[in-house]
C-alpha cells in the first residue's frame, strides 16, 4: 500500500485533512519523500521529517524533531515525548495555516542544518 491508497481508505473527515497536509508537506521542498512506515504515512527530507497519524476524529501531524524547534515549539503538543512534537487537527477548519507552514518550514530547516553538521 502506498500513501495515497492509505489516505483514500480513511473516513471522509480524516481523508480531507490528510490530503491537505500531504500536499503541504510534499510542496515544501524538492526531494521530500513519502512511504508507509509503522502502518502510517511517513515523510522524509534529509532524514525523518514528519508523519500523519489519523485519530478517531482528526489527524495528528507528528514532527520528528519538534522538541528542538525554536520558533514553533510553543504550538506543538509534546505529551512527555523526548523528540517528537505534534499538531492536531480535528477538521480542515481547525488548521491554522500560518502556524502549519511555519512549523513545516522549521522542520525542513532543522533537517538541513542537521545534515550540514555531519
Amino acid at each position: 500500500m502506498n500513501v495515497e491508497d492509505y489516505i483514500f481508505n480513511l473516513d471522509e473527515n480524516e481523508k480531507k485533512i490528510a490530503l491537505f497536509l500531504r500536499s503541504e508537506i510534499l510542496n515544501l521542498a524538492m526531494g521530500v519523500e513519502e512511504k508507509i512506515a509503522y502502518g502510517i504515512p511517513f515523510f522524509s527530507y534529509l532524514g525523518p521529517l514528519c508523519y500523519l497519524a489519523p485519530k478517531k476524529v482528526g489527524v495528528d501531524l507528528g514532527l520528528m524533531y519538534g522538541q528542538q524547534f525554536e520558533l514553533t515549539k510553543q504550538y506543538l503538543s509534546i505529551e512527555g515525548r523526548k523528540r517528537v512534537g505534534s499538531l492536531y487537527f480535528e477538521n480542515l477548519d481547525s488548521i491554522a495555516f500560518e502556524i502549519l507552514r511555519q512549523t513545516l518550514v522549521e522542520a525542513i530547516d532543522f533537517n538541513q542544518q542537521k545534515k550540514k553538521k555531519r
